[in-house]
């Protein structure tokens, strides 16, 4: 993560439980936040079924939307510690 007042970058993830399937996501704030998604690894699609779409927020951000069905997930950093909590 890098943070420095205006500035603001995390990678996390999105995992089913079990972590068998899921996706990384990047949130970006430079002043509007933007969302770069994908897949969790080399050689790991992301899932069937699953849809990622980024949604116009507000004039100045956007929202990312990950639909996984009926599928339950867990959202962790990229180090697979959870996010609740986390002020850093």
């Amino acid at each position: 993560m890098a943070r420095d007042g205006r500035h603001y970058r995390k990678a996390f993830e999105i995992r089913s439980i079990g972590g068998a399937r899921g996706i990384r996501a990047h949130a970006i704030y430079d002043g509007c936040w933007s969302f770069a998604a994908g897949q969790l690894e080399d050689g790991r699609s992301i899932p069937d079924g699953w849809s990622i779409t980024v949604q116009q927020e507000h004039p100045y951000s956007t929202r990312l939307v990950v639909d996984t069905g009926v599928e339950i997930v867990e959202v962790t950093r990229e180090d697979g510690k959870p996010l609740q909590g986390e002020d850093e």
